[in-house]
Parts: C-alpha cells; structure tokens; sequence
C-alpha cells in the first residue's frame, strides 16, 4: 500500500476554506498492490499436482483392501484352504452325505467371495469412470471462471482500477485447478492469464475451451479429451492420473472377449483374480469329469457359469471368471440323489455298473482334487506368459495379496510426503503474501508505545509552557 499526506498542498496554517486546513485530515491512499511471489505460487501447483494423484490413488487403494478384507475368516485365502480340506474330508468318507454336503458348502462359499471381490473390483472400476465425468465437469467449471475473472480483470486495468481482489480469486482458482491436473500458464500485457494443458488452450484471455469425455472402446468407459483428442492421462496428473491409474492400471480390465479393442491388463487386479478363479474352476472340472459317481456315472462340470451374475455378462461370459463363477447347480437340487452327482471315485473303465467300474467307496478323484492345493494349477483357456504354470491356487493369491499390500503401503508413504511438502511451500507462500498475527500484535504494541511516548513529549512541553506563561509572573512585582 502507497499513501501520501493530505496536507502536503497547504501550509501549516488555517486555511479560509476548512476543507483545506492542514490540521487532522489524515492520508489519502495512493495504490494498493499484490505481494505474491509467483516461482513459490509454480512450486505449489506443481506439488499440488503430484498430491492430488497421491490423495486419489491411497484413498481407492483403502477401497480395494476393505473389498478383499484379508486376512480374515471370511476372506477368500481362507475359504480356499476350507474348499480343499473339504475335499480331502470327502476322500476319506466318499459315501457319507455328511461330507459331501459339507463341500457343497464351502465351495458354494468359495465361490461367492469370488464374485463378491469380482463383481466389486468391476463395479469399482464404473464408480471410478463416474469420478472422471465429475472431475471433468468440476475442471470445465473452473475454466469457465478463469475466463470470466480475465475478461473482469482486464476491464479494470483498462479502467485504471487496480483489481486485486479479482486476481486473488484467480490465483485461487489456478490452485484448485492443480490439484486436478499439471497446468502451464502464460501472463499477458492485458493482465489477463492463458492456461494450457497438455499443451492446449483451455483458457484465452475471456474465451474458455472446454475438456469433453470421449469413449475409449471398452462399453461405456471414457477418456479426457480436448477437441475430440484424448489427453494421455500419464501427461495429465493430479487428480486424473490417479484416478486413470486404478481404473486401467491397478484394477485393470477383466478378461476380455477375442477382437476386442481394448487389450487384457494382466498386472490389474481384475484380470488376475479371473486367471485364479478359471485355472482352480477349469483344473477342478477337468478331473471331476473323468470321475465316478455313487449312481453310479461320470461326474458332472464341479463349477459352472452363471449368466445371471451381473456386470460379468458386459465382458467375456463365454468362460469362468471371478465374477461369474458358479457351484453347479445340480448339486443344490431337491432330494439326497443330488450329493450323489458328487464324482469321489476314480477315474472308470468301461461302462457303468461294469465290473470295470469303481466300487461306490473308492476316494480316487476326490484324493486327486484334494492334492490340486499342492500342485501348478495350469490350463490354456487363459493366456498369461506371466502367471501360467508358476503357482499353486494359493500361492498366486498370496502373490497378489503381496502386490496389493505394497502398492497399498507405497501409496501411504508417498501421500505423507507429498502432504509434508506441500505444507512446506505453502508455509514459504505465506511469509511472502500471508499475513501473520504475532507480527502484527508486535507492530500494535510498538506504535502504541510511540504514541505514549509522543504524548508524554507534547505533556512535557506543554507543562514547560504553562510554566512560562503563567507561573513566572511579570518582572518586578
């Protein structure tokens, strides 16, 4: 803030017109103008950006965790290893319905944490698509904003008015707007501030152009775009990237059908769980097929697919996956006979009921499916160079348990960090532009203390005065 005195066009005398009388009439101010430095306020927006992908990234990875919710008692690690004592239970009372119906059980429940992760991870991924609309309808709000502040701001300086507070508003809104996504700025001689990202234009002076949602080949998924152009979200980051990053990267597609545009995303969680729950189901369904009923007859498909399971249908419903996984229900059908389907014996030779045929108590393929927790769970309905032939069943979900811990513990610490460092910046902001109180309350308590000691001054003289003029008396009396 400039001021000036008031009085500096008039002597110290009383004027004929009281207006100008030189005595009480203040300052008059001159100019106020805006401290800011604008290297700490890029420094900012450029931590703002790396903590707005953080923030977004550890918030849906806490979703993930609580979706898997191990380990627990109802956690699919533990269901697995119920499935094959089941099993192993079944090889040593084949002909007990007690034992069977036990297995009906726990694969049933096995089966329903499967699709409950599944069907979670994608339904997951569609909230996600929605918080990338949402956030592109909070950006195109502000870039509107901004170009409304410049056309505002320019006007003004036009005027010869100095429109602080109008730019403060604006510097406001360039610090929101970071949060989202990585932005480059440029200051022009009419006050008013361009905007670019990836480069583009989203802000002219009073003209905004706006980002739009374009779909990116896979059902009703969307990309940023600007004019038509999808933005690489890599580019963008901030709120964006972190959110591209789960719905593409972390979650990642489930298995998709052959032809289609978009490819698997064998790192994502969604395509992992479906190459779990196809090699245990497929594995299981190739042995139980070749065994031995107590009808006797060979036994049925152990895992189905059921079409009736939701988002599973939008993708490849044409084998079993995570989300669409199913205990035949044959199992499940009225009256004793249905345990019976239950194929515990070994592999038959010959016709049923043949004297090739295995006796009702043989354990053969119930043993054989009991030793699959042991064994390299390998098929070629789903090809992954990366998974296949490697792990046991519960191997490979321990591995993604692992991954998914690190990502979640990784994604923590860089939050706290970025968090610590952008407090830092901004507390580097405010000794340049904020206002602080202790420093305030210092200067009160100074200029009171002059003011006291300005009074005391003028008492001083002015009891030296009284003492001149009415006490001294007149010389001679």
């Amino acid at each position: 803030m400039k001021v000036a005195a008031a009085s500096s066009a008039f002597p110290l005398t009383l004027q004929a017109d009281p207006t100008k009388s030189s005595l009480g009439s203040g300052v008059d101010v001159e100019m106020v103008t805006r401290v800011r430095d604008q290297f700490l306020d890029q420094q900012f927006r450029d931590v703002t950006v790396k903590y707005g992908e953080q923030d977004t990234f550890s918030g849906i990875m806490n979703q993930i965790e609580g979706l898997f919710n191990e380990p627990s008692d109802t956690g699919l690690q533990k269901l697995m290893s119920k499935y094959w004592e089941a099993w192993n239970e079944v090889s040593k009372r084949p002909t007990e319905a007690a034992a069977r119906a036990n297995l009906r059980e726990t694969g049933t429940a096995m089966t329903n944490r499967f699709n409950e992760i599944g069907s979670g991870l994608l339904k997951l991924r569609e909230d996600i698509d929605d918080r990338i609309g949402a956030a592109v309808k909070d950006v195109n709000g502000m870039i509107d904003q901004l170009a409304q502040l410049n056309a505002q701001i320019s006007a003004a300086l036009g005027a010869n008015v100095q429109p602080n507070n109008l730019m403060d508003q604006r510097d406001l809104l360039l610090d929101k707007l970071s949060r989202y996504t990585r932005l480059e700025q440029s200051q022009r001689s009419d006050g008013t501030t361009w905007v670019f990202i990836f480069g583009k234009a989203v802000v002219q002076g009073d003209k905004a152009q706006k980002l739009e949602l374009v779909n990116n080949g896979e059902l009703s998924f969307n990309s940023v775009a600007y004019d038509k152009e999808p933005i690489p979200p890599a580019y963008m980051g901030g709120i964006f990237k972190g959110l591209f990053d789960m719905r593409d990267k972390v979650i990642g597609r489930p298995v998709v059908p052959p032809g289609s545009i978009q490819p698997n995303t064998p790192g994502g969680l969604a395509y992992q769980l479906d190459v779990l729950a196809n090699k245990l189901a497929t594995s299981v369904n190739d042995l139980h097929r070749a065994g031995s009923t107590l009808q006797p007859g060979y036994g049925p498909d152990f895992f189905t697919i059921d079409s009736s399971k939701g988002v599973a249908s939008q993708f490849n419903a044409t084998i079993i996956n995570a989300s669409n996984m199913s205990l035949n229900p044959v199992f499940s059908a009225n009256g004793g006979a249905a345990l019976d389907l239950i194929a515990a014996g070994r592999a038959p030779g010959g016709a049923p009921g043949s004297e090739t045929w295995p006796p009702k108590g043989d354990n053969g393929t119930a043993l054989a499916i009991s030793q699959l927790q042991f064994k390299l769970v390998t098929d070629g309905t789903i090809a992954s160079a990366v998974t296949a032939g490697k792990f046991t069943a519960e191997d490979f979900y321990r591995n993604v348990l692992t991954s998914l811990g690190v990502q979640g513990q990784t994604s923590k610490k860089l939050l706290d960090n970025q968090k610590a460092l952008l407090e830092h910046v901004d507390n580097l902001r405010q000794t340049v532009q904020g206002v602080n109180l202790d420093e305030e309350m210092a200067n009160m308590i100074k200029f009171q203390h002059t003011y006291a000691a300005s009074a005391r001054m003028i008492n001083t003289f002015d009891g030296l005065l009284d003492r001149v003029i009415n006490q001294m008396g007149t010389v001679g009396r």
